[in-house]
């Protein structure tokens, strides 16, 4: 308890006396009612109460911290301390910039001032930014510093790749043996597949320039409901590739975005995109799609608290169609109106929920998302099998075995 104390306090002067967090601190009335003139033991409560924390798990008072401020900068609201399912109030009304006829969120757009040009930036980098691969996007009107190897960007461009993945993987944890795992089957041999991690930069500067396969972006790894940062990874994926290689190359078809626990059948993924007939619209958003979902407003069932949306997040109902995030490819023509001149990933209203997000990009630009039932989420190897016989995703691969018995089914050519 002394150590938690210790610990606790010196995290809370750090918050009080930063010039930007200390001041929106002692003006907000929520934060107030929190912290103010409560024993650190209440604040630890009060936190958990808010974050949902169970009473045996780990506490963070900068996550608590973390959670009021973004809800506060990106949806204008202060989450509430409460265990019950949230219901719309009866008097709630929705923002003056969100319109209330089109029947989902995707037309919200975000009200933060917009993020200056990288040419304009560069006159006034930090020296941190003067990293050789540093360059910036915008996604949801927040600027994002990132690093990409210049060297990998050159390879996809000139290697007439047909299609680039991106694999969204932690910086610690389980992401560095999902990715050796990754780059031992599936991958492979291939210059095209890139990891998309955020967190700290000494924990994967080392990789980074041993492989060169990682897009990192200088922001924190958060996975928590609605200031997760996974939207921000995914989306920077698409822009970054959208801007450094596709409008740059007409060889570049399809961006593909996978989990680092899904195995992909690269070559039936090549085929069903690129061989298939389509008919003369081809493919614009495939994968696993999802219609009519409702978003999750109960903080009590398990299930439902780690994608919880309140509605100060999204007022809406139902989510618009979209693929869901164990695998989906983006044409050109997509990834040209969501990240090319429009600009609709850059100005739309953040959406933690990464597939929901890109599935109000794909109303945005009206584009249609094709189902393909050979996307698996989840799999009962004593029902299903371990293998890719029907397969061409199988998300949720629970181990390094599995994922090299999934490999050792397929074709020697598709390895």
């Amino acid at each position: 308890r002394v150590e938690f104390n210790a610990r606790g306090d010196r995290v809370l002067n750090a918050f009080r006396t930063d010039p930007h967090v200390g001041k929106w601190m002692r003006v907000s009335t929520a934060w107030h009612g929190l912290i103010h003139s409560q024993s650190l033991q209440k604040i630890k409560q009060n936190c958990r109460d808010l974050l949902g924390i169970k009473n045996k798990e780990l506490f963070d008072l900068q996550a608590c911290t973390m959670k009021l401020i973004f809800s506060f900068q990106q949806y204008g609201y202060v989450p509430q301390i409460s265990q019950q399912q949230q219901r719309r109030p009866e008097s709630y009304s929705a923002p003056s910039h969100v319109n209330v006829e089109s029947g989902t969120g995707s037309w919200a757009n975000c009200s933060s001032p917009k993020e200056s040009t990288w040419e304009e930036r560069k006159h006034h980098l930090t020296r941190w930014e003067k990293h050789r691969d540093s360059s910036y996007t915008s996604i949801s009107c927040t600027g994002i510093h990132y690093r990409i190897p210049g060297r990998s960007l050159h390879d996809i461009q000139f290697s007439e790749q047909t299609m680039v993945i991106g694999v969204l993987s932690g910086a610690s944890g389980e992401g560095p043996n999902r990715r050796r795992n990754i780059r031992s089957t599936w991958a492979s041999g291939r210059s095209n597949v890139l990891f998309v991690v955020a967190g700290p930069w000494s924990q994967i500067e080392e990789e980074y320039e041993k492989h060169g396969d990682l897009l990192w972006l200088d922001m924190d790894e958060i996975y928590l409901t609605e200031i997760s940062h996974l939207t921000f990874k995914t989306e920077s994926f698409f822009s970054i590739l959208y801007e450094r290689v596709v409008s740059k190359s007409e060889s570049v078809q399809y961006l593909f975005k996978t989990d680092d626990d899904s195995y992909v059948a690269l070559e039936k993924l090549y085929y069903v995109l690129l061989k298939a007939n389509w008919g003369d619209d081809g493919l614009d958003y495939w994968g696993k799609c999802k219609a009519d979902a409702k978003p999750h407003r109960n903080q009590v069932v398990e299930w439902q608290k780690k994608w919880f949306i309140p509605y100060e997040v999204y007022t809406f109902d139902h989510y618009p169609t979209f693929a869901m995030g164990a695998g989906y490819a983006l044409s050109r023509k997509f990834l040209s109106c969501a990240f090319g001149n429009k600009q609709h990933a850059a100005r739309i209203r953040y959406m933690p929920n990464e597939d929901v997000a890109v599935g109000m990009l794909a109303e945005r630009c009206n584009v249609k998302c094709t189902n393909d039932n050979g996307v698996w989420i989840r799999y009962d190897k004593a029902v299903d099998g371990i293998n890719m016989d029907r397969r061409i995703v199988q998300h949720y691969v629970k181990s390094e075995e599995e994922m090299r018995i999934f490999h050792n089914s397929l074709p020697s050519i598709s390895k």
